[in-house]
């Protein structure tokens, strides 16, 4: 963003805004994933603090306290555009490396703030400081306005962003001087979702601040806007909150008409002028998803076909410059340990990664028993999506239904075995896809790729099994083999597992019913190789 011919602002505006780093709606860790990405970068310097990675001229990104949170440090400058332009270039240059990666502003994963920090004097006491925040605070209702209401009683209820929420600092220059900085921690991170709101904001408190140290007797013009104490900050903060639109529209008249009367105003009347409108600053988030991708318009548009994804050629192309080691752990697909299946999983991921290909469901992956020879796909509500074909009796069905039963509740689990908040498949289909034993031994990674790219397509239709339908397991003669075959091959399995389990002494039937499972086995194989 190009800097125009601006009077610059006497003090120093700076910020440390949150956020958070989000795959298929999953949070990631902002420490693990800028160490993966970052840490081989030649133009990405490590700080000294070791919370994050320099960017040229224009700032630092990395983590805070809670290393799980991203955070970016824009250098400070007397000119708001100027910090525009630092977040600017350092999300660009972070989106080439991570296109795929969600950088959203809301706290429902996770509070973040949009702290803003203004140079102050060394001189200026506690006393002073408490009056000025005050006074700040007064002009803040636009703000608390535009941002989003469920966002804010995350916040506020995790004593986050309340309205006396302030803190002083010094710092060390590179030449030995020192700073004072007044850190505004009111702010939730809303601001930083699109370079408009953004540098609307910094503008507007930089003009308002400017007004209460450098033109204070203007501000004595307007003692009805102006914060008297705490309890009074508290009730306006409330009123925002909940929207109480009588009060806070009074209010809000009040304040355009006298920050327009502001030292500043003129220069920054177009920024100023949005800021004040609230309902179109929420509708500039809200079209960008509170996403700083979408908000900074840094997508890397990538198109691909089914056919892209099943070239091995193109996969190898597009992976040069991506470290799979580090990043495959980052793309959240859930499975089991059944043999082979982590080799799907890693070759879909493999192609999330080259591809920018951004799943619209949440999978999980596991192996059918052996014997079962077509994909078996369902969605949370027991639809299926594929295999329903091979469900031909009514104990077919229960067998489904156990697997279906059994899978769904590891959906809720990650892979170490740990529950998985539920939050995780909020506005997300969540679909299982059973891999059947030969496709996993033939490494068939391409039938894997296609259904999923379909299933995500919306090309495969979840259809209801009508078990009026079904064969009754009592009435089928025994020439009819291929019905029963899924009931068949799981209580074949399950009888197996059963005499694994017994001693030789044990059971002497179970014995004589050994040798009769064996031969039922065989001819279940010969069919299989028919």
């Amino acid at each position: 963003m190009p800097t125009p011919n601006n009077k610059p602002f006497p003090f120093k505006i700076g910020a440390d805004p949150e956020f958070n780093i989000l795959l298929h709606n999953k949070r990631l860790s902002a420490k693990q994933l800028f160490e993966q990405m970052l840490n081989n970068k030649k133009e990405w310097k490590k700080d000294r603090n070791e919370m994050g990675y320099t960017f040229a001229d224009a700032g630092n990104i990395g983590w805070d306290g809670a290393s799980a949170t991203g955070e970016i440090r824009p250098t400070p400058n007397n000119l708001p555009e100027q910090v525009i332009s630092n977040l600017g270039e350092m999300f660009s240059a972070i989106s080439k490396i991570s296109p795929i990666f969600e950088l959203n502003t809301l706290s429902n994963k996770a509070p973040v703030g949009g702290h803003i920090h203004l140079e102050i004097p060394m001189d200026w006491t506690e006393q002073k400081m408490q009056k000025m925040h005050k006074q700040l605070c007064s002009f803040y209702i636009p703000l608390l306005l535009g941002e989003d209401s469920v966002n804010l009683r995350i916040r506020t209820s995790e004593n986050y962003g309340r309205i006396s929420d302030y803190r002083v600092e010094t710092f060390k220059q590179q030449d030995n001087s020192t700073s004072k900085t007044y850190e505004f921690r009111v702010p939730s991170a809303e601001w930083l979702t699109t370079p408009k709101t953004a540098l609307g904001t910094l503008a507007y408190l930089a003009v308002i601040f400017n007004e209460i140290m450098n033109n204070p007797k203007n501000l004595k013009l307007s003692k009805e806007i102006i914060i008297r104490n705490q309890e009074q900050a508290e009730a306006l903060h409330s009123l925002s909150i909940t929207n109480f639109v009588f009060l806070t529209k009074i209010l809000l008249n009040k304040i355009k008409r006298t920050v327009k009367t502001f030292e500043f105003y003129p220069q920054y009347k177009k920024e100023i002028d949005f800021i004040l409108n609230p309902a179109a600053v929420m509708k500039e988030k809200q079209h960008a998803q509170f996403n700083i991708i979408n908000g900074w318009k840094l997508n890397q548009k990538t198109h691909f076909t089914k056919r892209d994804l099943l070239n091995d050629k193109k996969l190898k192309a597009n992976t040069l410059e991506i470290d799979l080691d580090s990043l495959s752990s980052a793309v959240y697909l859930q499975y089991n340990d059944d043999e082979f299946v982590s080799e799907f999983v890693r070759a879909i991921k493999h192609r999330v990664l080259a591809f920018n290909w951004k799943l619209k469901n949440n999978y999980f992956f596991f192996g059918l028993r052996k014997g079962l020879k077509d994909f078996m796909v369902f969605n949370k509500n027991f639809q299926m999506l594929k295999g329903i074909e091979s469900v031909k009796t009514v104990k077919d069905l229960e067998c489904i239904k156990h697997v279906f039963d059994k899978m769904n509740s590891k959906f809720y689990l990650d892979n170490s075995g740990s529950s998985r908040s539920s939050d995780a498949i909020i506005n997300k289909r969540h679909i299982l896809i059973g891999i059947p034993y030969p496709e996993r031994v033939a490494r068939n990674f391409k039938s894997i790729i296609e259904i999923v790219y379909d299933i995500d397509k919306g090309r495969i239709k979840p259809l209801d099994i009508n078990s009026s339908q079904l064969f009754d397991d009592e009435s089928i003669s025994a020439n009819e083999t291929e019905a029963g075959e899924i009931y068949k091959i799981c209580m074949l399995q399950e009888q197996q597992t059963v005499n694994a389990q017994l001693s030789p002494n044990e059971n002497i039937q179970e014995q004589r019913h050994e040798e009769n499972t064996r031969r039922i086995t065989e001819q279940v194989a010969r069919e299989n190789e028919e």
